[in-house]
């Protein structure tokens, strides 16, 4: 039926505009443009009323506004569970923090006691090493005086023989090895 209708207009609508051109044309009393503007209103508020235009765009409306109010409702939510993840991760951090300071006072109180503990052994081994470098210093003098000692002995046992070799005759030489063998016999037993 609005097919017929809208088919009609368009027919009364073009009527006029075929006889402007010959000549001006009117039809009850208005020409062209005014019956076109009449059709025009007139169709629309056939549209309007007698299809429930209003009514579907009502509808469309509630749909629209149903949709708008459930987005809203999720907005809500979704604002809702934010401000609680929010909250949460903030507990968390302020629990962290407390953490890491706790952890630092505690890594802090280890290092000054593994400092201590270092320079307390750092200080013993100080210690052995400059006792085991005495030591070893005083062996090495010990060493050298004995090796002083009988480089000097066997110098002056040298010089004696080359002296006593040079200067004693015969007699001499068998008087001080009997004596020399005498005492021998006396410092043994």
């Amino acid at each position: 039926m609005i097919n017929k209708a809208i088919v009609a207009l368009l027919l009364l609508a073009s009527l006029p505009a075929f006889a402007a051109e010959e000549t001006e044309l009117r039809f009850l009393g208005l020409n062209g443009e005014q019956f076109v503007s009449i059709a025009i209103t007139l169709f629309l508020l056939f549209v309007i009323f007698k299809v429930k235009v209003g009514k579907m765009i009502a509808a469309a409306l509630d749909k629209r506004i149903a949709e708008t109010v459930a987005q809203l409702n999720d907005a809500k939510h979704l604002r809702a569970d934010a401000e609680n993840l929010l909250a949460s991760y903030q507990a968390r951090q302020k629990s962290s923090e407390t953490e890491a300071a706790a952890i630092m006072a505690h890594a802090q109180s280890e290092a000054d006691a593994l400092l201590a503990s270092a320079k307390v052994k750092a200080d013993d081994l100080i210690e052995r090493r400059r006792n085991m470098a005495e030591d070893r210093i005083a062996a090495a003098e010990r060493t050298a005086i004995d090796h002083v000692k009988a480089a000097a002995a066997s110098a002056s046992i040298a010089a004696a023989h080359g002296i006593l070799k040079s200067k004693l005759d015969a007699p001499i030489k068998d008087r001080l090895v009997d004596t020399a063998i005498g005492e021998l016999d006396r410092k043994l037993h």
